[in-house]
C-alpha cells in the first residue's frame, strides 16, 4: 500500500537519516518531495507500524471529489473587460518579474487573449504517458482562469510569469490525495530552486472535502515564502469542510457582483463551535473581488468568450494582483503578503460590501470584510510605508519605526476610532512610529496584533492607512495565529477586529 508521511524532525536529523530508516522496515520510497521530512512510501501495514515518528499519514490512493469553482453557463458574449470601476485601470504595476503558479485543468495558450504571451511556462502535468494531453484545456476551467490572471486585455498581472500545471482534465470528478500532493510539491520544487527568497503566488481555485494532509503541506507552502490564494468555493456551505479553502493561512476569495453584493453562492464560515481537529477550523473567509457576470476567454476555439461565475474568477483576480504587491514590496514575506494586502482594502470592504444576513447559520465575525484592492500609477500616498504590518516587539522591550511621511502631506492625524493604543506613541510630523512593551497596560493580550490608522491630505485627497503593530511574548511566531485589536479609548479596552475596519488611500482601485 502507498502511504503519504511526514516525519517528525526531532527524530530524524535530515532527509537522508529519514530515507534511511524507511528502508530499514523494508518498505520503499516512491516520492522523495521537497516538503520537510515527506514521503510517498510504498509498505506493508507491518512496515508502516515499525516505522517511528510518523507526525502525520494519509492513504496516497484515498480519492476525494474536487469541484472546480465556475458555476458555468451557456451565454456567450465579447469580453470588454473585468474592472468595473470608474477610475481608468491604471495600476502602478502588473506584475512584471513576478512569478504565479496556477494549478488548473490546462491553459489553452493559442487563445488570442493569451497568445502569443512567452510568459506562459509549462511546468507539470498529472497526465504524462497517457492520452490526454499534456497540457491543454480540454475542461475550459483553466483557460478561463488564466484569461483574468495574464490575459492580454482581461488579466491583472498580464506582465508576470504564469506557470502552467495541469492536475485535473475535467471540471468536476474525483482525484486522489496523492495526486494533489504531487502537484503541490511541484510547485514547491520549482520554487525552491529558482530565487528561493522571491516570493511567489500560487492560485487553486478549486476546492475538496477538507484534508488534513493537504492542508498542512498548504501551510507549509506559506512558511516557504508561497503566497497561496484559494477559492471559497460556490456550494454556499461552511468555507471549513474544504481544503484548502479552510487553510487559515492562505487567502481564501469570496465573490462580489458589481453592486458589491457578496454572492450567496460563497462559501462562508458558519456558527459551529465544532472542531476538525486541524488549524483550519475558524479561518477566516479573507477578502472579496467581483465573480458574478465576469467574462472570460474558453477552451472552445481561439476567440470564443463566455460570461460565467464563480469564486474561481474572483480568486485568479486577487492571486494576479497579489503579484502586485509582492513587486511593490519585494522583502514580505508570504505572511506579510497576506497582512498587507487585507488591510489595504479593509475600509472599502467594510463601507461597501453588501452580505446577506437573513441567514442566522453564517458567522460573519470571521468574515474578513476587505475588498481586493491595488494602487493606481498616480495614487496619491501618504507615506512610503503603506497599510499593513511595520512592527513586532517583544513584551519587556521597545521598539521604533518611521513610515516616512510624504513631505507635501498636510493634516496628518491618527483617526480618533482607530487610535494608536497607550503603549504605542505615533509623531505626525516625523512620521517615527514608537512602542512601549517594557510594561504594559492592562487588558493588553499578547500575542496580540494592535491597529491604528493614520489619515491626511495629499494633493487635495484624503488618504487612510492601516498599521498594525505585533506584541508577542517569545518568539514572533506566536503572531501567526494570533487575532487583531483595536484600541477602544472611550472604554480604556481593547476590542478584536472584526465587521469595523480602516485602511488604505481613497485612490485604490477595485477591481
Amino acid at each position: 500500500m502507498k502511504y503519504l508521511i511526514a516525519l517528525d524532525p526531532n527524530v530524524y536529523a535530515d532527509n537522508d537519516a529519514a530515507v534511511a530508516a524507511i528502508i530499514a522496515t523494508g518498505a520503499s520510497v516512491v516520492n522523495n518531495y521537497a516538503f520537510n521530512l515527506t514521503f510517498e512510501i510504498d509498505a506493508s501495514e507491518e512496515q508502516f507500524n515499525n516505522l517511528s515518528g510518523i507526525t502525520m499519514s494519509q492513504d496516497s490512493s484515498a480519492v476525494l471529489n474536487v469541484k472546480l469553482q465556475v458555476a458555468n453557463t451557456d451565454h456567450l458574449l465579447y469580453c470588454t473587460g473585468t474592472v468595473n470601476d470608474p477610475r481608468p485601470w491604471n495600476p502602478i504595476t502588473t506584475g512584471a518579474g513576478e512569478y504565479i503558479y496556477l494549478i488548473d485543468t490546462g491553459i489553452r495558450k493559442s487563445h488570442e487573449q493569451l497568445y502569443p504571451h512567452g510568459d506562459i511556462v509549462d511546468l507539470w502535468t498529472n497526465f504524462e504517458n497517457t492520452d490526454i494531453t499534456w497540457y491543454d484545456d480540454e475542461a475550459g476551467h483553466g483557460t478561463a482562469v488564466a484569461s483574468l490572471i495574464i490575459g492580454h486585455s482581461q488579466g491583472v498581472a498580464k506582465s508576470a510569469t504564469l506557470y502552467n500545471l495541469k492536475l485535473f482534465n475535467e471540471n468536476n470528478g474525483n482525484i486522489t490525495v496523492g495526486e494533489i500532493i504531487n502537484s503541490l510539491n511541484a510547485v514547491l520544487y520549482h520554487h525552491n530552486g529558482n530565487l528561493l527568497s522571491k516570493t511567489k503566488t500560487v492560485c487553486l481555485p478549486w476546492v475538496v472535502p477538507q484534508n488534513n494532509f493537504i492542508d498542512a503541506k498548504i501551510n507549509e507552502m506559506n512558511e516557504n515564502n508561497l503566497v497561496v490564494v484559494c477559492a471559497a468555493g460556490n456550494d454556499g456551505a461552511d468555507v471549513n469542510n474544504y481544503s484548502p479553502a479552510g487553510v487559515k493561512n492562505a487567502i481564501t476569495v469570496g465573490a462580489y457582483d458589481r453592486n458589491y453584493n457578496v454572492s450567496s453562492f460563497t462559501n462562508a464560515p458558519w456558527g459551529s463551535t465544532g472542531s476538525t481537529g486541524f488549524v483550519n477550523y475558524g479561518a477566516e473567509l479573507d477578502i472579496f473581488a467581483l465573480g458574478v457576470d465576469i467574462d472570460v476567454a474558453t477552451n472552445t476555439s481561439d476567440a470564443d468568450y463566455i460570461t460565467t461565475s464563480g469564486t474561481s474568477l474572483a480568486a485568479a483576480i486577487v492571486a494576479g494582483i497579489t503579484s502586485h504587491y509582492t513587486a511593490r514590496y519585494p522583502t514580505k514575506t508570504a505572511k506579510e503578503i497576506k497582512d498587507t494586502m487585507l488591510q489595504e482594502g479593509h475600509f472599502d470592504g467594510a463601507t461597501m460590501l453588501v452580505f446577506d444576513s437573513s441567514d442566522p447559520n453564517i458567522n460573519y465575525n470571521l468574515v474578513n470584510k476587505s475588498i481586493i484592492t491595488t494602487d493606481n500609477a498616480d495614487a496619491a500616498q501618504l507615506a512610503d510605508v503603506q497599510s499593513g504590518r511595520i512592527l513586532n516587539v517583544q513584551v519587556g522591550s521597545t521598539g521604533n519605526t518611521n513610515i516616512s511621511l510624504n513631505p507635501s502631506a498636510s493634516e496628518v492625524a491618527v483617526l480618533d476610532f482607530a487610535p494608536t493604543p497607550p503603549f504605542i506613541n505615533f509623531n505626525a510630523t516625523s512620521g517615527e512610529v514608537v512602542v512601549d512593551a517594557s510594561v504594559l497596560p492592562a487588558g493588553v493580550q499578547v500575542p496580540g496584533v494592535y491597529v491604528f490608522a493614520v489619515k491626511g491630505k495629499v494633493n487635495n485627497n484624503v488618504v487612510v492607512e492601516e498599521y498594525s503593530i505585533g506584541l508577542y511574548n517569545s518568539s514572533v511566531d506566536e503572531l501567526d495565529a494570533s487575532s487583531q485589536y483595536y484600541y477602544d479609548a472611550d472604554a480604556d479596552e481593547y476590542d478584536l477586529v472584526v465587521s469595523y475596519q480602516v485602511a488604505p488611500s481613497y485612490a485604490s482601485q477595485k477591481p
